[in-house]
């Protein structure tokens, strides 16, 4: 059975957010990662949407959701929440992609009535790319919201000309393994997914925020993190920062090829099989003691 996909956007007192949802069954909150929006679709085939519904908020800075005052993670929770309380959905498993992660534990730990359980992916889980890491300044010289665009048509123009030259070189950039070629099928994935990023006002806020070691220790829902042991974008670290600080975490660290994204090439079948077991499996046991 195919789904269709929508996305809107909502008023709520916090302002408007634009999200997307697909599927039908227990809900699944996706707080997606840096230069997205609600149209990530990573996890759209990991699920049964029988069985499971996707609901995929943008979060503020990205898409069609203004950054206004939303400037911390907490703030992005708060937002996501009204979101929740409008659609009227029960308590969702929520998952945290790489800088989304912040607001995914932040959401986790204002409001645990609303958590099921707690996937991070990849995660930022503090601080990030601080005054003193040069990719700083170059984020800040390709994603300011002035020229982010015109960066991004560059390098969708640079795959369309040579895409394996520059799935390659995107590879690289995010792992610390050497790997000799990609499939045509990671490439075409990677390709699409270098087709939908957007930098907007979201990626440089994304930058200066942070998240208290506080807001982390008050996650009370069971939480899985996974992470490479190659990523060279997000640091280890970030991952076992959340697994020191979360009490009930396991830390799954990966030997995939493609670094921090876990979702590509040999490897990412292992990283899809553990979220697809922790989130229904939790869901199953949840339900059943209801």
């Amino acid at each position: 059975m195919s789904f269709a996909s929508e996305i809107s956007v909502v008023s709520t007192d916090l302002g408007p957010i634009e999200f997307r949802r697909i599927g039908k069954g227990s809900p699944i909150l996706y707080f997606h990662g840096g230069q997205s929006d609600a149209r990530n679709e990573t996890f759209d085939n990991v699920f049964d949407l029988t069985r499971y519904e996707l609901i995929i908020p943008t979060r503020p800075g990205y898409g069609k959701t203004p950054l206004g005052h939303h400037k911390s993670p907490e703030d992005t929770a708060r937002l996501v929440e009204r979101l929740v309380d409008q659609l009227g959905l029960p308590a969702a498993a929520l998952i945290g992609v790489s800088l989304g992660a912040r607001a995914a534990i932040a959401f986790a730990a204002l409001f645990p009535r609303r958590s099921r359980s707690l996937l991070l992916s990849a995660p930022v889980a503090g601080q990030w790319m601080t005054p003193k890491d040069r990719r700083r300044a170059m984020a800040h010289a390709f994603y300011n919201p002035a020229v982010e665009g015109a960066s991004w048509s560059m390098t969708r123009l640079a795959f369309a000309t040579a895409p394996r030259t520059c799935a390659s070189l995107f590879v690289r950039g995010v792992s610390t393994r050497q790997i000799e070629t990609l499939s045509k099928d990671d490439i075409s994935r990677l390709r699409a997914r270098i087709g939908s990023y957007r930098s907007r006002r979201g990626f440089l806020a994304d930058l200066n925020q942070t998240l208290s070691d506080e807001c982390l220790r008050k996650v009370k829902c069971p939480t899985l993190i996974q992470h490479s042991l190659h990523d060279a974008s997000v640091e280890v670290e970030q991952a076992r920062l959340a697994a020191r600080l979360i009490p009930a975490s396991e830390l799954r660290l990966y030997d995939n090829a493609c670094g921090h994204f876990l979702w590509l090439g040999p490897g990412s079948a292992e990283v899809f099989s553990d979220v697809r077991h922790f989130v229904e499996d939790d869901i199953a046991e949840r339900m059943a003691a209801e």
